[in-house]
């Protein structure tokens, strides 16, 4: 079959330059993670000494359109969530990519110790002691 007879050189070439690509847009995506997250608690920690009352959505609005302006400098493109070809790294791509939300801000921010008010966060809180101590059961 003609098919099949495809040279071995172009083959290794092929699945060379695949996995380049994906290596580094795994790279670029494991940095976006990263950087959202000291970004989050940078940002937390510098507002919470301006204003100790601002709620999880107002601190996630504030950061927003930073963190935008963040991914569109920083990378270039991030696997797709089946991880066999690059997408372009656009915000709300990336957003949901890497599950930037409420939720998992305020994850962010309890794991290192900051909290700020809001519903969000006390959930957060409850999943969070949950995780550590499997005993305690939801109500």
């Amino acid at each position: 079959m003609p098919f099949f007879d495809v040279n071995p050189n172009f083959s290794f070439i092929t699945f060379s330059i695949w996995l380049i690509i994906f290596v580094w847009g795994r790279a670029q995506f494991n940095k976006i993670k990263k950087l959202t997250q000291s970004v989050i608690v940078e940002e937390a920690r510098i507002e919470m000494k301006k204003n100790k009352s601002i709620t999880l959505k107002e601190f996630y609005d504030q950061i927003y359109p930073s963190w935008c302006d963040l991914v569109k400098k920083s990378i270039w493109f991030i696997p797709h969530k089946s991880e066999l070809w690059p997408m372009p790294a656009k915000p709300d791509y990336v957003r949901k990519r890497i599950g930037f939300n409420h939720e998992w801000t305020a994850r962010v921010l309890l794991e290192n110790g900051i909290e700020l008010k809001g519903r969000e966060v006390q959930k957060m809180k409850g999943i969070l002691s949950r995780e550590k101590n499997p005993k305690i059961k939801k109500n």
